[in-house]
């Protein structure tokens, strides 16, 4: 299975694409850039993207655009694809963050093959710096904790500036690649950690599958008096008939900002051991926490701008999650 291989190691790529230190950016509708002899050994699961997208002045902007994974060139065959989250700026600098994103169902290649990226929409402040086949090794255990920031598609939200899941409003969402359930019924529940300042009332509802996947457990998180301030909470889900590797989503529902996400992890153990939640949209019971944040989970104003804005000056952490 190939190693990391950086965004600037292509074999062709569309002119309109930009290449700045060791990324590819400035992606356009239909824009693409192919590696050749990428190899996928026996086991790959899926791929581990690093990349990092500003913000557009137009929020509509923001949320359009997919990344598309072929098999070969870029009219190939489609075997993952991924929405990039924007990632909040910090002053002149760049974040990036890693999407874990699982192959389409019932695709399972082995051997070397050429892979293309290709835009569909515009995604103009996207830049992609490094990607790696995977097996997922670090999510096979059923109670991984897995981070807020590793996402495979969304709508709607953005990365903080601590590597959380903001700006979670009505109807965004999240989701999750290649998450273990275990075997059948074993999962009783998910324990998330979470900030919340204001906005009482509304709810996250946890999906198998995507936004409009079966609907296991709902959660409505409790002021934690401050976005910095991360706590923990259990909630219950009716898994009983899920077992073994599946997307998992949030979606929130409700008026205002709902929480920010730092991670979550699925739990076979009861609720006795946890701080509590229930489906029933019972506030959970939680405990506090305190953690550094800078970061108010509303979203921004829009500003005037004459386009875009991406810096690319600094050159991804080797480190894919940023500690």
């Amino acid at each position: 299975m190939s190693g990391r291989i950086s965004a600037n190691a292509f074999s062709s790529k569309t002119s309109s694409l930009g290449v700045s230190e060791e990324t590819v950016s400035s992606w356009l509708n239909n824009s693409y850039v192919t590696y050749a002899s990428v190899d996928f050994g026996n086991n790959t699961k899926g791929i581990k993207v690093n990349y990092s997208m500003g913000q557009w002045v137009d929020w509509s902007k923001l949320y359009g655009g997919v990344i598309e994974i072929r098999l070969g060139g870029p009219s190939g065959t489609i075997i993952a694809k991924f929405t990039p989250s924007p990632v909040y700026l910090v002053d002149s600098g760049t974040s990036y963050i890693t999407a874990y994103i699982g192959l389409l169902d019932g695709v399972s290649e082995t051997g070397v093959h050429p892979l293309t990226f290709v835009c569909k929409e515009s995604l103009w402040s996207f830049s992609l710096a490094y990607f790696e086949l995977s097996d997922f090794a670090d999510r096979s255990a059923v109670q991984t904790l897995i981070k807020g920031s590793e996402i495979s598609s969304n709508f709607g939200v953005q990365i903080t500036l601590e590597l959380t899941v903001g700006w979670f409003e009505n109807d965004d969402f999240v989701t999750y690649s290649q998450v273990n359930f275990g075997a059948p019924g074993a999962t009783k529940g998910i324990l998330l950690r979470y900030s919340k300042d204001g906005y009482e009332g509304n709810s996250i509802e946890v999906r198998l599958g995507g936004p409009t996947g079966q609907l296991l457990g709902e959660f409505v998180p409790i002021d934690t008096s401050s976005w910095s301030n991360y706590v923990d909470a259990y909630v219950e889900l009716n898994a009983e008939g899920v077992d073994g590797i599946h997307d998992l989503t949030f979606v929130g529902k409700g008026s205002g900002s709902v929480l920010n996400l730092e991670s979550f992890s699925i739990r076979l153990a009861s609720s006795s051991n946890f701080p509590s939640s229930s489906p029933s949209k019972k506030p959970s019971n939680i405990r506090p926490s305190n953690l550094p944040s800078r970061v108010h989970s509303s979203r921004p104003s829009l500003r005037p701008s004459t386009g875009p804005s991406v810096v690319l000056s600094q050159v991804p952490s080797n480190d894919p999650t940023i500690e």
